[in-house]
């Protein structure tokens, strides 16, 4: 059985892993060698991110509306 390293980590891996048992990083693999795919953590992120921008202006819009009655 093949081995490889984990590129995140650096924990061994076997051949066709699909995530790493160390760091639970998730696995492609590219001409025979592992890469770490980023597609999980870079949706998590932007999911994150638009959450965060829509709080922000519902906050805004919050704020807006209470202001403008009192003028």
């Amino acid at each position: 059985m093949n081995t490889f390293k984990c590129p995140a980590c650096g924990a061994l891996l076997a051949k066709d892993s699909a995530k790493c048992s160390a760091c639970e990083s998730d696995i492609d693999w590219q001409n025979g060698q592992p890469v770490v795919a980023s597609t999980g953590s870079a949706l998590k992120r932007v999911a994150i991110v638009v959450l965060i921008a829509v709080i922000a202006a519902a906050l805004i819009l919050a704020a807006v509306l209470l202001v403008i009655p009192r003028i």
